[in-house]
C-alpha cells in the first residue's frame, strides 16, 4: 500500500459546489467531475459541516441561499486566520456591479454569472487551483527555511557552549607560561605570548557576542537600567578597545557635549559602543583617528562613531544590522565580521527604545549612529522585564 502522503498527492483536487438549486449543482458537477472530485451542499451550514469531514481546494458558492447567504459564508471562510489560501468563486444570476462589489468586499476571489460558461468555469477553476498550489509550495519553502534557521541557531549555540571551556584552558595555560617566563626576561617569547593571549581575548569577545545575541533574542536577558553619564560609557568602551587600537595603530578620540545622563543598562550600552569602536578600528590604519562623540538630541542622546574605512554601499545599509547582515558586506569585500556584532548593537538599542543607523562620512568613511531615549529601556522580546 502506498504511503498516505503519496495517495494524497495523486488525489484530484476537491471542488465544493454550494447552491440551493439542484439543477445548477447537477450542471456544475457535469462540467467538473471528469477532472475534479466534486462535493455538493445545498446551503451554508451544510457546506461548513462537510468541510470538517472533507478538505476542500476550491468553493463555487451561490450568492442567494436560504439561511446563511453566500456573502456571509464567504466572509466567514475568509476571516479564518492561519490557514491556506482557499479560493472562493461566487455564482449569481445577478449581473449588477453592486452585487459584484459586495461579493468582492466579502473576500471572494472571483465572480461568475449564471448561467456559467463551461470553458470559462474550467479555466478559472484551473487558474485558482494553480494559485493555491503555489501558495502551498511557498508555505513549505518557508517552513524549510525556518527549520534551517533553527538548526543554524542551534549549531551556533552549540559551538559557543563547546568552545568556552577549551578556550578558558588555553588562556589559563598561556598565562601560566607567561608567569614562568617573566623572570627569565625573554622579551621576544613574552611578546609572542602576549599576542596569543590577545587572540584568545578576541575569540572570547566573539563568543560572548554570539551568546548575548541569542539570549537577547529569546528574551532571557533582563535589561537593568540605571542613570549613567554617557561620558562614562564612552571612556570605558575606549579603554576596553585599547589593545585593538594599538594593533591598528589608530587613535580613539572621545568627545561629549552637554554631559548627557540617561537611563541605560550600563554593561549592555558599553558593549554597543565597544562593538562599534572595534568595528571602526578594523577598517582604520596607522595615523587614522576613530572619533566617538555624544550629544543630547530629541529627548535623549546620540552617540556617533566615525571612521575613515571603505564606507558602506547603499545596498547594504538596510541589512547591515540584521543577523549575519555584515556577512554580505564581507562577501562584497566592503566589511568583514561574523555577522553578529552589529546585530547585537541593534538588539540592545532597540530594547532601550532607541535606534541605530549608518551614514556616509564626508571625505570618506562611515558614521555609525546610536540614539537612546532619556526615559530608559522598553520591553522588546521579553527584555526589560
Amino acid at each position: 500500500m502506498a504511503p498516505e502522503s503519496i495517495r494524497q498527492n495523486t488525489d484530484p483536487p476537491h471542488i465544493l459546489v454550494v447552491d440551493d438549486d439542484p439543477g445548477v449543482r447537477l450542471v456544475l458537477r457535469a462540467y467538473l467531475e471528469s477532472t475534479y472530485a466534486v462535493d455538493e451542499a445545498e446551503e451554508g451550514q451544510q457546506a461548513l459541516d462537510l468541510m470538517i469531514r472533507q478538505p476542500v481546494d476550491l468553493i463555487l458558492l451561490d450568492v442567494k441561499m436560504p439561511g446563511l447567504s453566500g456573502y456571509d459564508l464567504c466572509r466567514m471562510l475568509k476571516s479564518r486566520t492561519g490557514e491556506e489560501f482557499l479560493p472562493v468563486l461566487l455564482l449569481s444570476a445577478l449581473d449588477q456591479q453592486e452585487s459584484r462589489n459586495e461579493g468582492l468586499a466579502a473576500g471572494a476571489d472571483d465572480f461568475l454569472s449564471k448561467p456559467v460558461d463551461r470553458k470559462e468555469l474550467l479555466l478559472r477553476t484551473a487558474a485558482f487551483l494553480k494559485i493555491r498550489e503555489q501558495g502551498r509550495l511557498i508555505n513549505r519553502q518557508l517552513a524549510d527555511l525556518k527549520r534551517v534557521q533553527y538548526l543554524k541557531d542551534y549549531l551556533f549555540k552549540l559551538i559557543v557552549h563547546d568552545l568556552r571551556n577549551p578556550l578558558a584552558s588555553v588562556e589559563g595555560y598561556l598565562k601560566m607560561m607567561r608567569e614562568e617566563m617573566a623572570p627569565a626576561g625573554d622579551a621576544e617569547r613574552l611578546l609572542i605570548l602576549e599576542r596569543a593571549l590577545a587572540g584568545t581575548a578576541d575569540l572570547g569577545e566573539i563568543l560572548e557576542s554570539v551568546a548575548e545575541v541569542y539570549v537577547l533574542e529569546e528574551g532571557k536577558r533582563a535589561i537593568n537600567p540605571e542613570l549613567v553619564p554617557l561620558a562614562v560609557i564612552l571612556h570605558e568602551a575606549a579603554d576596553a578597545t585599547r589593545e585593538a587600537a594599538k594593533r591598528s595603530g589608530a587613535e580613539v578620540r572621545i568627545g561629549v557635549e552637554g554631559d548627557p545622563v540617561l537611563m541605560l543598562d550600563h554593561r549592555m550600552a558599553r558593549r554597543c559602543v565597544e562593538n562599534l569602536i572595534a568595528n571602526a578600528l578594523t577598517y582604520s590604519s596607522a595615523d587614522d583617528a576613530v572619533l566617538v562623540v555624544a550629544r543630547p538630541l530629541d529627548g535623549g542622546a546620540v552617540v556617533e562613531v566615525l571612521d575613515r574605512g571603505p564606507g558602506i554601499p547603499d545596498e547594504l545599509k538596510g541589512s547591515l544590522f540584521e543577523k549575519f547582515g555584515s556577512v554580505e558586506g564581507w562577501m562584497t569585500a566592503s566589511r568583514r565580521g561574523v555577522g553578529l556584532e552589529l546585530h547585537l548593537v541593534k538588539l540592545v538599542v532597540t530594547a532601550h527604545g532607541g535606534n541605530v543607523s549608518v551614514h556616509d562620512r564626508e571625505g570618506g568613511g562611515s558614521i555609525f549612529r546610536l540614539w537612546f531615549p532619556a526615559e530608559g529601556p522598553k520591553r522588546v522580546n521579553g527584555a526589560g522585564k
